[in-house]
């Protein structure tokens, strides 16, 4: 399991401020398009089904959906179909389609530890750490003894701000694999969170002692520096480290990019969460924070489309769809924007009242 850590930060001068706290996730999702993981027991040489599957493999991602939409709209209830396309949702950015989906599944088959474990992923990274725990805390009553979901479990615990619940996790996890770097790398973020930097340190050191160019590690000592000792310039040089033992890194390009922002150099920043961006491509807090800087030199087209990748990935946030109406009336499309921005007011954004009125009426 990867550990993600969020930066508290917020742009100066503008009306929102992003707030990205410390935490962990799962693994990045792959941005090319997933193998078909199941079979139809129904499909026949000329179903979509199979269309589907072979489009699938082929990459073609657009043309396996649909043809899973066609197979679906026979077969509604088929899992592997219902699997497959959510899969294929999930790695297109469609967190909201792909979550109906797994949804839909564990509704037919709610024994399906594999879907499951699949939704309690998607659930993570839709910044939904309650519903995960609730599908992990499922498949621990059946696998008690599983390591890497109590590995996963805890990012669960750090997410709902409880590191104390997660180091217990992580500490059976340990004991089941010794020296696990993974939950060595998320008990260095559990103790991150708590502001114990002299044990994350050590934790990251201990995991570079055995890997030397472990990224991740790297880039966890580079926050330590920064936050527990206020050591910017020794962080860069750790974040640019990570970045050269990883050019895919995308925390790493993220901690560089805050960095720029904070010394003010606007351009390169947006440039960094691009780079951050390009490693992953699911990567919401860059996307709201290079949105951010884009409003701020008055992008507001492109500020727009960082905005909406977020909403798509977090449909049931307030604060992206809140943004997204806030550039589109900035944009000059007044009528879209405040669309959302009474949407963003439906779903409780406390400040959405002020833009409607400043906006819309």
């Amino acid at each position: 399991m990867k550990m993600k850590f969020r930066n508290a930060w917020s742009i100066v001068g503008l009306p929102f401020a992003v707030v990205l706290v410390a935490g962990c996730s799962d693994p990045h999702m792959n941005s090319m398009p997933p193998a078909a993981i199941d079979s139809a027991e129904t499909a026949r040489p000329d179903d979509p089904f199979l269309q589907a599957k072979a489009l699938q493999q082929q990459g073609d991602v657009a043309g396996a959906i649909e043809a899973y939409d066609r197979f679906l709209r026979r077969n509604p209830k088929d899992l592997g179909a219902l699997g497959n396309r959510a899969q294929l949702l999930q790695a297109q950015g469609k967190w909201g389609a792909a979550l109906g989906d797994y949804n839909l599944l564990l509704d037919i088959d709610p024994a399906n530890l594999p879907a499951i474990k699949r939704r309690a992923k998607l659930e993570m990274l839709m910044g939904e750490p309650r519903a995960a725990l609730l599908d992990y805390n499922t498949i621990l009553s059946h696998i008690p003894s599983d390591a890497e979901m109590l590995n996963a479990r805890a990012a669960t615990h750090l997410g709902l701000g409880d590191p104390n619940a997660a180091l217990k996790d992580i500490h059976a996890a340990l004991k089941l694999r010794p020296g696990w770097d993974e939950a060595i790398l998320n008990r260095a973020a559990a103790r991150y969170a708590m502001g114990d930097y002299d044990r994350a340190g050590a934790d990251y050191e201990a995991v570079i002692a055995a890997k030397p160019n472990d990224s991740r590690a790297v880039n966890g000592l580079g926050l330590v520096l920064q936050f527990g000792e206020g050591d910017k310039a020794g962080a860069e040089k750790q974040f640019q480290l990570a970045i050269f033992h990883d050019s895919q890194n995308a925390e790493a390009h993220y901690n560089m990019a805050y960095l720029d922002a904070e010394k003010g150099l606007t351009l390169k920043a947006i440039e960094g969460f691009g780079a951050a961006l390009k490693a992953d491509p699911n990567y919401v807090d860059a996307f709201l924070n290079r949105g951010l800087l884009r409003m701020q030199v008055r992008l507001h087209e492109e500020a727009a489309l960082d905005f909406d990748a977020a909403v798509q990935r977090r449909p049931q946030a307030a604060r992206p769809r809140l943004l997204l109406g806030w550039a589109k009336c900035e944009a000059g499309r007044r009528a879209e924007g405040c669309i959302d921005l009474a949407a963003a007011k439906t779903m409780g954004q406390a400040d959405a009242e002020s833009m409607i009125q400043k906006y819309c009426e």
